[in-house]
């Protein structure tokens, strides 16, 4: 039985088949094929369509949202709960409390408890722009241009 590939994976690595491959594809019945495509032409098939990579951008930059997002916000959050959680924190204002929570504990005590924030927060908002980014370009292409009509007037006289 043969092993078929688009291209030889073995001879494509190393070059050549290894002497001990061969004796293991003897031993098995195995015949190990020949390059069947070009490999320009298995690479290029292996390119990702324009549509895939639209996806990874629109995941990636909710991704990244979500990341920044939460790298901003966590520190404001922390003092926000402290200020909250401890009566010797309500009377100080917000930078005293992050100032103090700084010096005390480092900047890393600025980010306590944020791992799971940030993995929620940058799963969320990768899947929201994800998902956004496809809708949207889905119904770009399924739907007819759009013309004035009734109902347009309707919500702008409900409006006024």
């Amino acid at each position: 039985r043969a092993l078929d590939f688009p291209f030889n994976i073995v001879t494509f690595v190393l070059g050549s088949c290894p002497p001990h491959l061969g004796k293991m594809a003897a031993q098995n019945e195995v015949e190990i094929a020949s390059p069947s495509v070009d490999i320009a032409e298995s690479l290029e098939r292996a390119r990702p369509s324009q549509h895939v990579i639209d996806c990874a951008i629109g995941f990636s930059a909710g991704g990244a949202y979500g990341l920044t997002s939460v790298l901003v916000g966590q520190p404001l959050d922390t003092v926000k709960t402290r200020m909250q959680a401890r009566a010797d924190c309500r009377q100080s204002g917000t930078l005293s409390t992050a100032w103090h929570l700084a010096r005390t504990q480092g900047v890393a005590g600025l980010y306590r408890g944020g791992l799971p924030v940030v993995l929620g927060g940058t799963l969320f908002r990768s899947a929201q722009f994800g998902v956004y980014e496809v809708v949207m370009k889905q119904l770009k292409q399924h739907t007819t241009p759009y013309k004035w009509g009734v109902l347009d007037w309707q919500g702008a006289f409900a409006g006024v």
